[in-house]
């Protein structure tokens, strides 16, 4: 991590520390019970594929390649779940993923740029009865693209409690060829414009992206374990690029730094792998799929999972 970086993650993780000690982040962690899903293997969570992996497949196509992989937590897509569905044609899909032995976790990532968009957003969490809501509530910039909000951010939190749904904001990279440096680029970033909000606003935990700018992703997730609801797991195959594609344990990232931190903080949520590159089933569609990027991910995350 360069020197900057490092002196930015210091002082902000400062107030960060100062917030909670303050009850400015009251922890919504899960808290291992007679009620919390068993985690796999040596740890407390679980292992799930986002809904973006499988984003070139229909439902039935999707829950296929995830009974194939024994994976059973799914992040519902709108490709998947149409969010303009109506709840009782939602409730429907739900229960056909069930029936697969597959179980919903959460939702997103979504956009949402209005106070009725995230509405919407939440109602749909709602009747596809998740608990986590993963999204990116941003606003118009004067150039038309969206960038972080406040605003925004005061309205998610306020339907997040009336929900009672946490909401993960999902980092989306600093570079400005492969994300947005104005749309929260980064989890410190995002921290800036949640502090003194609900608890229930927290990061959906993009661990590539982290890494690509040239954070610790382990210190990250140490130190704003109280608001991660949702974590993505990908590898890259380029340092520095957040977007590049690679199956796990062929790119740059040290994942099993990041499996021992997850089972260190008591983490005890879902880890979605989330494949760029390699999510649609034809390469005759997209020519830089290897369908064997799941599977071998699979693998490689269980064989870390178990190894912790």
């Amino acid at each position: 991590m360069n020197r900057s970086r490092r002196s930015f993650i210091a002082s902000s993780v400062a107030a960060f520390g100062a917030a909670a000690l303050t009850g400015g982040c009251a922890a919504v962690r899960c808290v291992k019970s007679a009620q919390t899903p068993a985690g796999e293997g040596a740890c407390p969570f679980r292992l799930g594929v986002a809904g973006y992996t499988l984003g070139g497949y229909d439902l039935d196509g999707a829950l296929q390649v995830l009974k194939r992989d024994g994976v059973k937590w799914f992040c519902a897509k709108q490709n998947h779940y149409p969010i303009d569905a109506s709840a009782r044609y939602l409730k429907d899909l739900v229960k056909k993923t069930e029936d697969a032995g597959v179980k919903l976790y959460g939702a997103g990532p979504i956009a949402m740029n209005t106070a009725d968009e995230a509405k919407k957003a939440f109602d749909y969490c709602a009747s596809l009865g998740v608990p986590t809501l993963v999204g990116v509530p941003g606003e118009k910039g004067p150039d038309g693209k969206p960038r972080s909000s406040r605003a925004m951010c005061e309205i998610v939190s306020a339907l997040a409690d009336e929900y009672g749904i946490n909401f993960g904001i999902h980092n989306h990279g600093a570079n400005p060829r492969t994300g947005n440096p104005k749309l929260y680029p980064t989890v410190v970033d995002s921290w800036e414009f949640m502090k003194g909000l609900s608890p229930r606003l927290g990061f959906c935990v993009d661990i590539a992206y982290t890494c690509a700018d040239g954070f610790d992703a382990s210190d990250v997730l140490r130190r704003f374990a109280p608001r991660v609801f949702d974590v993505h797991l990908r590898d890259t195959s380029v340092a520095g690029n957040g977007s590049s594609g690679a199956a796990a344990g062929d790119g740059t990232v040290d994942y099993l730094s990041v499996i021992r931190t997850l089972k260190e903080i008591g983490y005890c949520g879902v880890c979605g792998i989330e494949l760029r590159n390699a999510f649609l089933k034809s390469s005759d569609v997209n020519p830089g799929a290897d369908p064997s990027w799941l599977p071998r991910s699979v693998g490689y995350f269980r064989g870390l999972m178990a190894a912790v």
